[in-house]
């Protein structure tokens, strides 16, 4: 996994978004990069918060979502292999629950 892309301009990543504390980009993680898409992530040496950043280039512009995470960058980068969740199997684990009792639901949990 990277640490720095010297060739990314990471100045608008210079605040942490929880407390606003300014960090150094050099401490961002670079955990995944493809042709118009890269997932960075850091944790605020202030407020100990973790961020995955998600950065991509299309036709329309420049698009970056970021959310609090308590995984780590190697869990993160460990997500990115997994298999995309079909609706299908969103749509067999609610069959699966709407078809048990109470009672089962919370013997499971």
């Amino acid at each position: 996994m990277e640490r720095f892309y010297p060739n990314l301009d990471l100045k608008f990543f210079a605040n942490c978004p929880l407390c606003n504390k300014h960090y150094n980009p050099k401490e961002i993680r670079i955990v995944d990069k493809k042709e118009g898409l890269i997932v960075l992530y850091f944790v605020c040496s202030h407020c100990k918060s973790a961020i995955v950043s998600s950065i991509s280039a299309g036709a329309l512009g420049i698009m970056a979502v970021s959310m609090i995470t308590d995984l780590s960058a190697a869990e993160i980068g460990m997500i990115k292999s997994e298999r995309i969740i079909s609706s299908d199997d969103i749509l067999a684990i609610y069959n699966s629950f709407k078809n048990r009792s109470v009672s089962e639901k919370a013997q499971r949990f």
